[in-house]
């Protein structure tokens, strides 16, 4: 039996003994979040009362400082969606950048989404993201991080082809676009699974390895050399390549296993790994007896022997509390490591809960231990909670972080001490003297009880929470269900009073003064005595004066720094202290840390950094010169200095800044003065901006150098031959990939029918990345039964070489055309006796006399007399590639009872095969109950299930019932044959029939036979039409066993009949729309949509009109071509008069077709009264955008004053219609300090502040 504690969904079926036992401690199964529709809450009168908490900060005075709690809130708040196990982080050099994720299913609980995804750029001012994560469903397990280069990352255990593998997704736009990448393989086995996860960056600026990527989990793969060990792998490009797993665990020779493994890096490029050691499992002590440790120190290479940091028989707490409902609860331990570069850079903290061993009580504790010696050795652990011992209150669910702008060390964790014991709010504890002692605080605004999510399986309630810290601000991450439904809630704590100041840079001003201005607020008075500027002038590093910091207005303060007209280097932070004592500092962590800058005359170079450019194809030309230029007094400009031949012209062109040194640019020769064979040579040209206009190149002399080539890289093409071809289907369909490095010219068949009778060609459309489909240019009066066809693949890439390859090489691939119905491909299920005779659901049965493959057999030999072709395989032996080629794909499981289609990627090929527009027919008498609510298996695979069943629940076997046609007068039941209603069965085993429901509020399925005399309301025969036709079926599901139907003629007749259904029916509709929506903001509309799946999608046209007028295209968004995965799309409609807006999309195929979509309507209105916002950002330097409001026809001017009330600026200074406005000030030609921006129009005037700050 394997050891999970994942996120997985199983539904566990009450009335069967083995299954009511499944998630209690002896299990090590603790897989997958499992759904259980025995914990359902249907009115829980707990909630009904709910009132939020005040929406106040809270404050509390710790050693000499003021902590300010605010109100608790949702970042992703839902009604209709579960959120838990909660993972957050923080940009480390932009902490205005959170990130977090959450496992995500939908209310009430039918589906998983796997990992959420929440995020804000603006600290936490607002929130975006999805429940259903952007990048697809998987089976959870968040783990997120971010890099140095603000990429955002979220590890997890991965779905879909690869489930029970680990993924990764990443975005390096904060959210805005994701790419998905297989970080492991799943196991060979679906018993099988890499679990546990955990995922971090090496976030150290200078570390050796900067944002290289590791993951870990726990190889739960039976006869793997790595089974019940950790395994670790790490990315060197962002995630989309993965290193070879190595086991960092294994000659501990844990007795049981080793799970819940944490990893951080250090100061130096570190890798460090702690993780829980469970010995005495097998003896019946289930608690954790060990944290372990290893470490790399070459980027994860290679790793060290794993120790045991620390060891106690059944220190942990692994098990249920059942204090708290019975929720379930481990003593995995999170890890953090110093690396602010203060005193304690480099110390290594491991947190855990821990019960019933010293320094914990006969309670759960927190405890704490570190090394100061890179892990070599570990002191003692602490407790980390403050409340009494043995109090009878419970901590739990501990995680950490360092404040890496301080080296302080925050725990966040569950704690019951201000409450009954049978609920529990969140602390916060804090430590300013490397983890030798802690202050806690509650920083949940309410208490809650713990339960199991409604819904999951029981015990579930979340797994970890998780904390974030930055410049004395913290972030609190967990899950509760204060309002009656599990979601993720936040608080941000600060300490101090809050100092923002944009550092002095180095400057040729020798004389001074240099002014430093801030920004200060607190939400107690200051004591203006002790805002203050400490300085030190060539101390190396000291700082040996002082200054009160003047107010210069609400917040804001100023001083200035003296010069003394000779080159000097100058330390200085800031000091404010409210008025009981509480104070911070600026930078984080002073005095220790600094701000520096040096005045002098300049005489640095600047510093440039660049890849050279490789050889180059005419083709895609111009390059672009990606260089980075640091200079210590600023950079002037940068440009690239460049001829082509080594006898050329000199050239050259501007770098532009893209910021943080960043600068970018591309060459300005065309195209048409180059041949291949040349050469360029170029250099890369800095200047600072000091008085001697320092100069720099690179290279230091003479040149980097490329030559343009041809491209001989010939085009890579892959096609499936198509077989024989029905006369009644045509005109074929031909599919195919293709891709080159310069792009794909064409795509092409080219054909001969009848041995030159009747020859052509025609194109194939790209219908997104690199797929490409079209369809024979043949009428159907110009083939004929017996004509055979042959045909070649023309592939043309975009190069001048104009590559061609030919798919075959040689010769032609060829079919006939014949006389058939339809082409069907049977999948036959029913291959083994003893698969018919036992169950998971614990009972074993009499064999049913119908011969294995009985089904199979009645459908192959039904649809052959009929005039369809037929190939009967067995399921496993299934050619996935050969799908296409067939019109319908039959799934056969007869009367069997145990596994059913065991195959995830078979059934995902033929869920792929469906969504593209092929249909299925599904039979089997215990389908339903294995892929819906076995014991076993739970929801075994919703992909397959919600795409090609369309079933929602198992409600029971049925025994004695006969089949009822719920719509009589369907085709299905009068065409080409009439059916017979009240159809019994010869079986009386659970293999015979299901009682299924089907997915509710899904437009297109039909309940086309029932059950009768029991269950009346279920369904027997389930069909799904895409378009909500009933008359154009693409899946159809018989929740029985065919071949055990008593009247065989009448079964005949109804296979027959679903597949005239099947093969007369339209397949699929190009676009999915889940949502469309329009929202006002100031005099801009903005449109956002999303599709559920996508078909030879080229994009959308958005159309708009005003009251009566007819609808115009405004604009184009390109679409997503063709894709399973769920798509989000927006488009902004700018400058708008007031009124009432419609808009619709019109959905636009490659082939010129197009669909229209439903309307929306939204209201523009005009602002009731005048309105002058506060600028932002605030401070600033040197752009800020105003905002204001003119809500009758005037003269609008606004002005800008200096602290003399002498006018500087004037930014606006005309008349207006009514609306709102935005402006933008550049304040490039303004020194630092506070200026006041006036608006006046009528008689309305309002003056706002604003600082800048240089």
């Amino acid at each position: 039996m394997k050891i999970r504690f994942t996120f997985f969904i199983v539904i566990l079926v009450s009335m069967i003994a083995m299954s009511q036992s499944r998630n209690t401690v002896d299990s090590k199964a603790w897989s997958k979040v499992k759904m259980d529709d025995r914990t359902r809450i249907t009115d829980n009168p707990e909630y009904k009362g709910y009132v939020a908490a005040p929406q106040v900060p809270t404050y509390h005075r710790m050693k000499g400082i003021e902590a300010v709690v605010y109100p608790n809130f949702r970042p992703f708040p839902t009604t209709n969606s579960t959120q838990s196990e909660m993972s957050v982080d923080i940009n480390p050099l932009n902490s205005n950048i959170i990130f977090c994720s959450a496992n995500a299913t939908n209310n009430p609980v039918t589906t998983i989404y796997g990992t959420g995804v929440y995020y804000t750029t603006n600290a936490g001012t607002t929130w975006a993201g999805a429940d259903n994560p952007p990048f697809g469903t998987n089976s959870g397990d968040p783990a997120v991080s971010i890099g140095t280069n603000g990429n955002f990352f979220v590890g997890f255990i991965d779905g879909g082809a690869n489930d029970g593998g680990q993924g990764v997704a990443v975005s390096t736009n904060n959210g805005g676009n994701w790419g998905r990448y297989v970080v492991a393989p799943k196991p060979a086995s679906t018993a099988d699974l890499l679990d546990k996860n955990h995922l971090v960056v090496d976030k150290k600026v200078g570390s050796p390895f900067e944002n290289r990527v590791y993951a870990a989990w726990t190889a739960f793969v039976t006869g793997s050399p790595n089974e019940n060990d950790i395994e670790v792998r790490y990315s060197t490009n962002n995630g989309q390549n993965w290193s070879a797993s190595i086991n960092i665990s294994g000659a501990l020779n844990a007795g049981s296993h080793n799970q819940g493994i944490n990893l951080q890096t250090g100061p130096n490029g570190e890798v460090y790994a702690a993780w829980a050691v469970y010995d005495q499992w097998a003896a019946g002590q289930y608690g954790e007896d060990a944290i372990a440790f290893n470490v790399s120190t070459d980027g994860g290479v290679t790793w060290g022997v794993p120790k045991k940091a620390y060891t106690a028989a059944n220190f942990g707490i692994r098990g249920n509390l059942t204090s708290k409902a019975s929720i379930r609860v481990a003593s995995f331990p999170s890890m953090a490591v110093d690396r602010s570069g203060g005193p304690n850079n480099g110390h290594i903290y491991i947190t855990w809960p821990q019960r019933g061993v010293t320094p914990a009580g006969s309670d759960p504790d927190i405890v704490i231990m570190k090394s100061s010696d890179g892990g070599a050795t570990w002191s003692t652990p602490k407790r980390v909670n403050d409340d009494p011992l043995n109090n009878a209150k419970d901590q739990y669910y501990p995680w950490m972080t360092v404040d890496q702008t301080t080296g302080h060390v925050y725990v966040a964790f569950y704690d019951s001490r201000n409450t009954t014991n049978d609920s529990a709010g969140v602390f916060l504890a804090r430590s300013i003297d490397g983890a030798n002692s802690f202050e806690n605080i509650q920083v949940s605004d309410r208490n809650f009880k713990p339960k199991t999510i409604s819904g999951l399986a029981t015990g579930y309630q979340g797994d970890y929470i998780g904390i974030a810290a930055h410049s004395n601000t913290v972030y609190p991450y967990w899950m509760e269900d204060r309002t009656g439904l599990y979601q993720g809630w936040m608080t941000k704590v600060t300490f101090g009073p809050i100092i923002e100041h944009p550092a002095l840079s180095n400057t040729e001003n020798m004389t001074g003064p240099y002014p430093v201005g801030a920004k200060i607020t607190s939400s107690l008075p200051l004591n203006p005595n002790k805002v203050l500027l400490y300085w030190g002038r060539n101390t190396g590093g000291a700082v040996t004066d002082s200054v009160i910091m003047t107010s210069a207005g609400v917040d804001s303060f100023t001083a200035n720094i003296p010069g003394n007209g000779s080159p000097a280097t100058y330390y200085y932070y800031l000091y404010a202290e409210d008025n009981t004592g509480g104070y911070s500092t600026y930078p984080a962590g002073a005095p220790s840390n600094k701000f520096m800058f040096t005045a002098n005359t300049d005489s640095v170079l600047p510093v440039i950094t660049h890849t050279p450019i490789g050889n180059q194809f005419r083709e895609v030309w111009p390059a672009t010169v990606n260089s980075n230029v640091t200079d210590n007094i600023g950079v002037d400009s940068v440009k690239v200095e460049y001829k082509l031949k080594s006898n050329g012209q000199m050239r050259s062109f501007i770098l532009n800044s893209l910021g943080s040194g960043n600068y970018s640019g591309v060459f300005n020769i065309d195209t048409s003065l180059i041949a291949v064979g040349d050469t360029l040579f170029y250099k890369i040209k800095a200047v600072d901006a000091g008085s001697l206009h320092n100069t720099a190149y690179l290279p230091a002399s003479g040149f980097f150098s490329f030559v343009f080539i041809n491209d001989n890289i010939l085009p890579v093409v892959t096609h499936t031959p198509l077989r024989n071809q029905p006369e009644i289907r045509w005109p074929a369909v031909v599919r195919a990939t293709a891709s080159d490095n310069m792009g794909i010219d064409y795509v092409k068949v080219e054909y001969d029918i009848r041995n030159g009778a009747l020859v052509g060609n025609f194109n194939l459309n790209n219908v997104g990345g690199d797929q490409y489909q079209g369809t024979f240019n043949v009428d159907t009066s110009q083939i004929a039964v017996g004509d055979t066809v042959k045909y070649r693949l023309v592939v043309k890439d975009l190069s001048n070489a104009g590559n061609v390859v030919y798919h075959p090489a040689t010769g032609s691939h060829s079919f006939s055309i014949i006389n058939t119905l339809g082409l069907v491909l049977i999948l036959n299920d029913d291959n083994v006796v003893e698969e018919r005779m036992s169950s998971p659901k614990g009972n074993t049965f009499p064999v049913p006399e119908n011969a294995l493959g009985a089904s199979a057999t009645l459908i192959e030999n039904t649809l052959t007399a009929a005039g369809y072709v037929v190939d009967n395989v067995p399921f496993l032996s299934a050619d996935t590639n050969s799908f296409a080629g067939y019109d319908v794909i039959a799934l056969a499981a007869g009367p069997k009872t145990t596994t059913i289609f065991e195959s995830l990627p078979i059934r995902n090929a033929v869920t792929m095969f469906t969504l593209m527009g092929g249909k299925t027919f599904v039979e089997g008498g215990e389908v339903g109950w294995i892929y819906r609510y076995s014991s076993a298996t739970s929801d075994k695979d919703p992909f397959f299930r919600r795409n090609v069943l369309h079933d929602s629940s198992w409600v029971s076997d049925i025994s004695s019932g006969i089949l009822r046609k719920r719509l009589p007068n369907h085709q299905l039941f009068n065409e080409p044959h009439s059916i017979p209603d009240s159809l019994a069965f010869n079986i009386t085993t659970i293999g015979g029939r299901d009682a299924m429901r089907i997915i509710p509020n899904k437009a297109g399925i039909f309940k086309l036979g029932g059950w009768y005399p029991t269950y009346p309301d279920t369904a027997s025969i389930i069909a799904f039409s895409p378009s909500n036709d009933p008359a154009e079926i693409r899946n159809l599901t018989y929740h029985f066993s065919i071949s055990n139907m008593t009247n065989q003629d009448a079964a005949k007749k109804l296979i027959e009949n679903g597949f005239a259904l099947l093969t007369s029916s339209g397949g699929y509709i190009p676009v999915e729309l889940l949502s469309f929506a329009a929202s006002a903001s100031n005099n801009n509309v903005i449109l956002s949509w999303e599709t559920a799946t996508e078909l030879n999608n080229s994009g959308f046209e958005v159309e708009r009109k005003q009251g009566s007028e007819s609808f115009s295209k405004i604009g184009f968004v390109r679409g997503a071509g063709t894709s399973l995965l769920s798509t989000g799309y927006s488009f902004t409609d700018t400058n708008l008069e007031p009124g009432t807006y419609t808009y619709r999309l019109r959905q636009l195929d490659f082939d010129g077709s197009y669909k229209i979509l439903p309307e929306v309507n939204v209201d523009i209105s005009l602002p009731y009264e005048y309105a002058l916002d506060q600028n932002y950002p605030n401070p600033f330097n040197p752009n800020t955008v105003i905002k204001y409001a003119v809500p009758q026809a005037g003269m609008v001017n606004i002005a800008v004053y200096n602290s003399l009330g002498e006018k500087v600026a004037t930014i606006v200074n005309q008349i207006h219609e009514p609306g709102n406005f935005t402006v933008e000030l550049n304040a490039v030609k303004l020194g630092s300090g506070v200026y006041f921006y006036r608006m006046e129009s009528g008689s309305f005037v309002s003056v706002k502040k604003m600082i800048v700050l240089k």
